[in-house]
């Protein structure tokens, strides 16, 4: 069995090769210097029927035969270019990257350019452990969703994209690889505990506390300079009176309290964990329909509730060091 140890120089060789063909990018055009063509699966067997009649025609002096091999040989040539050519039209473009729990499938949005009046067909591509996508036809540009395999917390690179066709013989595959630049952040897996407990109304500690309100008639909020148009029947003539001028009092609903999601108050000792509690901890607040802030040592949020201030939270528990 040969060692690993022994292939790993042969890998990283083979690794630092393609990656000067196609540096890192999110915009990647493909051409003659990064376009790979080799036989197919099938066309191996197309491979071995050119020897077979060539050798056949040779040994038994057989024009016929050997006719029959170059007409095939002549097949094989003009699939080469019709091959590289389905591949050689075209450009990606990173467009979007989601947000994921870890170990879930993340998605990314790529868009597909046809640059040539041509169209290109069978075209197959995916990342490396990701799901291929299978697109029939790119004429101008499209845009693919496809799957990247996560696992852990945390700022992750995109494996290697792989694009690939067969088109239009089958026997030949034409494939090239694109290695983009942006990431993908991972925010980490929602561990349950008993939040409700857990989680404390702001009180004190030199931060903002107080309740959160919406405008209505039941407690006093402050008062304000009058202006034209408002109700008479809000303006504080006592102020008025005492020389003041004209103020209008307004008024809130009390609707909760100020809930903190704090680092520091997780039950959990170890970090990660600690983090996986936090997103527990903030889907279920989201879920709820409540505000909150949170509070990570290297990162605080301004108080906030929906679906976009917790895709920024969880953005925070993902890139937290």
């Amino acid at each position: 069995m040969t060692s690993p140890t022994l292939l790993s120089p042969i890998g990283k060789y083979v690794r630092a090769f393609l990656l000067k063909r196609t540096p890192k990018a999110d915009h990647i055009s493909f051409s003659l210097k990064n376009i790979y063509v080799f036989f197919s699966a099938q066309g191996l067997l197309f491979g071995l029927l050119l020897i077979i009649t060539f050798v056949m025609g040779i040994n038994y002096a057989n024009n016929l035969v050997l006719g029959l091999c170059f007409y095939l040989f002549g097949m094989w040539l003009v699939g080469v270019f019709y091959t590289f050519v389905q591949l050689s039209a075209l450009e990606l473009t990173l467009i979007e990257t989601s947000l994921t729990e870890a170990q879930k499938d993340a998605w990314v949005s790529v868009q597909i350019a046809n640059k040539s009046g041509k169209s290109s067909r069978q075209i197959v591509l995916g990342f490396d452990g990701g799901e291929p996508v299978i697109v029939p036809y790119v004429d101008k540009t499209m845009t693919v969703r496809l799957s990247v395999p996560t696992h852990q917390r945390g700022r992750m690179a995109l494996p290697r994209l792989t694009i690939h066709t067969v088109y239009p013989l089958g026997i030949l595959k034409a494939w090239a690889y694109a290695y983009f630049d942006s990431p993908v952040y991972v925010y980490p897996k929602p561990q349950k505990f008993d939040w409700q407990t857990t989680l404390h109304a702001m009180h004190g500690d030199g931060e903002q506390t107080g309740l959160v309100g919406k405008i209505g008639q039941d407690e006093f909020e402050r008062l304000d300079e009058y202006q034209a148009g408002e109700s008479l029947a809000r303006v504080s003539w006592g102020h008025l009176a005492r020389g003041a001028g004209m103020l209008t009092k307004h008024f809130a609903d009390p609707v909760g309290t100020q809930t903190k999601v704090d680092y520091q108050q997780m039950p959990s000792i170890h970090h990660e964990q600690k983090l996986s509690e936090m997103a527990f901890a903030i889907k279920a607040l989201q879920d709820s329909e409540l505000g909150f802030f949170v509070v990570l040592p290297s990162w605080k949020s301004e108080f906030g509730s929906g679906q976009a201030f917790v895709q920024s939270c969880l953005l925070a528990l993902a890139k937290e060091p």
